[in-house]
C-alpha cells in the first residue's frame, strides 16, 4: 500500500512532463548549404579553389569547410560561391560546407601527390622579415624557380640549393602552411607560426553596437592573448575568446564615441574609434535585392521624419521612402560591381545603428547557344556549335523549349532544354511565302513568334505581311494576311490584311495580338477573325497623339489584360488598358527626343526600342537601340522607373559571360521564363544569351 501511494505522484509527474514535451514546437531549421561544383577538383595543399553552390553564409567565418577531417580557410564568400585555401590532406576526400550546424553533402576532391619534399623549417616560428631555412629534396638551384608560399602569400627566396632554401618570411599572421613549388610539382605542407612582436588593433566589427553586445577586434595580439586588456574609453571590456589575430569582447557600458585600445604586458595598440549605438536594427525584409527594389528595415529609434534617417548599404546611400519609429522603407541604391556584399547601417542624427548583412543582386549573362559563325543546319546540332543567321526574336513553351526566329536566314529553329538546336521550318536564305512541311515552306522575314495554347507556333512574317502557323509536326500554313495587300483592314483569315506585322503575342484568352505598322490588331483563334484594338493608319502621322502607333516591335499582355507596346519609331513604351485607353508609361511625348537616359518614366529616353517582354514580377524588359545607337537592355519597374541592366552602349567586343552592365549588347527580342530568367538573341554575335540575377 505504501509503494502504491508513492507511485501515484510519480505517474502524475510523468504525465505532466509528457504533455509539455508534446506541446513544445520543433525548432525551425534553416536550409543547409548545397555544393554544386568544386573547381578545380584536384590540387595541392595551399591551392585556392572555388566552391559553387547555394545557401552559403555571406560572412566567410560562418562557413565551415572541411576536406575530410581538415578544416580549410575560407578567404571570400557570397551566398553562391566560396574561395577556399586547400588545407593539409592526402588521397581523395569529401569536401563539405557546414552552416548553422547543417552539413552539406560531400563532393570529392583529390590531393595531388608531390614529387618535391619539404622536410623541415628552421626555425618554425618567427616574424615578418626573418630569414629561415627550408630543407628538403629536389629544389631548383635557381632561387627564382622555387615558388615558396606561406598559405597563398609568396615569399622571397634569397638563395637555393638542391636540399636547402634560404627564405625571407613574408607578410602574414597566425599559423600558416608553407609549401614549395617548382613548375607543376609541389611539396606537402609544414606549419610556420608567426610571432607577434607588436600589439596592433586594425578593426572593430561591427564598428557600432550596444553595451552588452559581442564585437570582434582584429589585429595582432601578444600571447597569452587572454591576458590582454581591452578598454572602450575608460571602461574595460570582458574578453570572451582570443587568438593572436582576433579578440572577441563584450561591449562595456558607455555612450557616444569611444577610443578602443588593447594593452599587452609590455605595449599598447593605437586606438580605433567605436560608436555606441542609439539606433537598433532588427531585421531586413529581404537580405538580397536588386537596384531600386524596396526593402523594409525593422528596428527601433528611427525618426518618423523621412529626411532625418540616413540608410547606407556599405558606403552607398539608399533613398528612404517611408519612415516610422520602428520601420524604414528604403530603395536599394546601385553599387560598384565588386561591392555586392555589404553591411546596412542606419544613422539618425548623431546615432549610428548596428549593422546587418546585405547582398546586391545583379544581372549576369552567359551564352547558351551559338558559335558566332553565320549559317544554319537542317540537322540537330549541339547548342554551342550552332550557327545562326540574324536571330531576332525568341519564344518559350511550357516545356522549356526556346523557339528562334532567324529573320535573315528565313527559318525558325528550336533550342531544347538538353542543349540541341533543331530545325523546324523555312528554307535557308530562300525567301518566299510558300506553305508546306518543314523545308518546303518559305518565309521572307520572320520577325516575331509566339507559342499558342494549342502548341502551334505563330509567326509574324513581316515583309510578307502574313501571320503564319507552324504545327507541332512542322506544317506551315497562312492564317491571316495577304502578300499583295497595300493597306491594313479587318476581316476573316486572308481577307484580314496587314501593313507590316512586326510583333505577335497571346492575350489571356489564347487569342493572338499583333503589332501592325500603325495599329494593334487581334486574331481570334481558331476562327481567325482579324480586328483592330487601337491605332489606325490615319492617326499614324500624328507624332504627339498617344493613341497612335508607329512600328510596334514588341508586345506583352499582363494578368489583367493590359497590353504593353514597344512603340519603336515613337521611341517610347505604351500600354493599352482593358478599357482600350492608351497610356504612355516610359519615354517622352515628343518622339524626336531620343537617347539613353535612365530615370522616372517621363524623363527616360530611348532610341528605336526593338522588343519587349513582361516578367512574372511585373517588371518590363525592353531591348533598346538599333544599328545607330544605344544597345542596352532596359528595365521598366512597375512605377515606371527605367534602369539599364545590360549593355555598354557598344556592340563590340564580344564577351562570353559577365555582369550585364559590362557586356556589349545587341539584341532585338526579349523572352522571359516563369522563373524570371531572360533570354536574348544577340544578332551581332550570332548567339543566344541567358540573363539572370545572382
Amino acid at each position: 500500500m505504501k509503494y502504491r501511494k508513492l507511485l501515484i505522484p510519480i505517474f502524475a509527474l510523468l504525465t505532466i512532463l509528457l504533455m509539455i514535451t508534446c506541446e513544445s514546437p520543433e525548432p525551425e531549421m534553416y536550409g543547409g548549404a548545397i555544393i554544386t561544383e568544386i573547381s578545380p577538383s584536384e590540387g595541392y595543399v595551399n591551392d585556392v579553389i572555388t566552391i559553387k553552390g547555394e545557401n552559403f553564409a555571406l560572412n566567410a567565418e560562418d562557413n565551415i569547410v572541411r576536406f575530410g577531417e581538415h578544416i580549410a580557410l575560407v578567404q571570400n564568400s557570397s551566398t553562391t560561391e566560396l574561395k577556399v585555401l586547400v588545407p593539409n590532406g592526402t588521397g581523395t576526400v569529401n569536401v563539405t560546407v557546414t552552416r548553422d550546424l547543417i552539413t552539406s553533402e560531400g563532393v570529392p576532391f583529390k590531393f595531388l601527390i608531390p614529387t618535391l619534399t619539404l622536410s623541415s623549417i628552421t626555425p618554425d616560428k618567427g616574424a615578418v622579415g626573418d630569414e629561415i631555412i627550408l630543407t628538403g629534396d629536389n629544389f631548383n638551384e635557381n632561387p627564382f624557380n622555387n615558388l615558396v608560399q606561406f598559405n597563398d602569400v609568396v615569399a622571397t627566396v634569397k638563395s637555393a640549393e638542391k636540399n636547402k632554401l634560404n627564405v625571407i618570411v613574408p607578410e602574414g599572421k597566425g599559423s600558416v602552411n608553407v609549401t614549395v613549388a617548382v613548375g607543376r610539382n609541389k611539396t606537402g605542407a609544414l606549419k610556420f607560426e608567426y610571432v607577434v612582436t607588436k600589439t596592433t588593433l586594425t578593426a572593430i566589427i561591427p564598428a557600432s553596437a550596444f553595451p552588452g553586445d559581442t564585437v570582434r577586434l582584429e589585429g595582432t595580439f601578444k600571447s597569452p592573448t587572454g591576458e590582454n586588456k581591452v578598454t572602450f574609453g575608460n571602461n574595460e571590456a570582458n574578453i570572451v575568446s582570443s587568438s593572436n589575430e582576433e579578440l572577441k569582447v563584450i561591449v562595456p557600458p558607455g555612450s557616444g564615441a569611444a577610443n578602443v585600445t588593447v594593452t599587452s604586458y609590455d605595449d599598447v595598440s593605437e586606438s580605433v574609434q567605436f560608436n555606441y549605438a542609439t539606433v537598433a536594427l532588427h531585421s531586413l525584409s529581404k537580405n538580397d535585392a536588386e537596384f531600386y527594389e524596396r526593402i523594409t528595415i525593422s528596428g527601433n529609434g528611427f525618426d518618423p521624419e523621412i529626411s532625418n534617417n540616413k540608410v547606407f548599404f556599405g558606403n552607398n546611400e539608399g533613398q528612404v521612402i517611408d519612415a516610422t519609429q520602428t520601420s524604414l522603407t528604403v530603395s536599394v541604391p546601385a553599387f560598384a560591381d565588386e561591392n555586392s556584399d555589404v553591411m546596412v547601417t542606419v544613422k539618425v542624427g548623431d546615432g549610428i545603428s548596428n549593422t546587418l548583412p546585405f547582398h546586391l543582386l545583379r544581372y549576369y549573362t552567359e551564352v547558351i547557344a551559338g558559335n558566332g559563325v553565320l549559317g544554319s543546319s537542317l540537322t540537330p546540332v549541339n547548342a554551342m556549335e550552332a550557327a545562326f543567321t540574324q536571330p531576332v526574336n525568341l519564344a518559350l513553351d511550357k516545356n522549356g523549349n526556346i523557339y528562334i526566329a532567324e529573320s535573315g536566314g528565313g527559318t525558325v529553329r528550336k533550342l531544347t532544354p538538353d542543349g540541341k538546336v533543331i530545325f523546324l521550318a523555312g528554307q535557308y536564305k530562300i525567301y518566299g511565302s510558300n506553305d508546306g512541311i518543314g523545308a518546303d515552306a518559305t518565309f521572307k522575314y520572320p520577325y516575331d513568334l509566339v507559342v499558342g495554347n494549342d502548341d502551334n507556333i505563330y509567326v509574324a512574317d513581316v515583309t510578307n505581311k502574313l501571320i503564319r502557323k507552324i504545327s507541332p509536326d512542322g506544317i506551315v500554313t497562312t492564317i491571316a494576311g495577304n502578300v499583295t495587300s497595300t493597306s491594313a483592314k479587318d476581316g476573316v483569315g486572308t481577307e484580314g490584311t496587314f501593313n507590316q506585322p512586326y510583333s505577335i503575342t497571346l492575350d489571356n484568352d489564347g487569342n493572338l495580338i499583333v503589332g501592325d505598322r500603325y495599329a494593334i490588331r487581334k486574331i481570334t483563334l481558331p476562327d481567325h477573325i482579324v480586328s483592330t484594338i487601337a491605332g489606325d493608319d490615319l492617326n499614324a502621322a500624328i507624332a504627339n497623339s498617344v493613341s497612335s502607333f508607329n512600328s510596334p516591335r514588341g508586345l506583352a499582355v499582363g494578368p489583367d489584360g493590359t497590353i504593353y507596346v514597344c512603340d519603336a519609331l515613337n521611341n517610347c513604351i505604351k500600354k493599352i488598358n482593358p478599357d482600350k485607353t492608351v497610356v504612355r508609361i516610359a519615354g517622352p511625348a515628343d518622339r524626336t527626343k531620343i537617347g539613353h537616359v535612365d530615370g522616372p518614366g517621363d524623363q527616360a529616353l530611348f532610341f528605336n526600342p526593338q522588343g519587349l517582354s513582361l516578367a512574372p514580377d511585373g517588371n518590363l524588359f525592353v531591348s533598346d537601340g538599333t544599328n545607330k545607337q544605344n544597345y542596352y537592355l532596359r528595365k521598366i519597374h512597375p512605377d515606371g522607373y527605367v534602369s539599364s541592366v545590360m549593355g555598354t552602349g557598344a556592340i563590340t567586343p564580344f564577351v562570353e559571360k559577365g555582369w550585364g552592365t559590362e557586356v556589349p549588347y545587341r539584341g532585338w527580342g526579349v523572352a522571359i521564363d516563369s522563373d524570371g530568367n531572360i533570354y536574348i538573341p544577340d544578332q551581332e554575335h550570332l548567339r543566344i544569351r541567358k540573363l539572370y540575377l545572382k
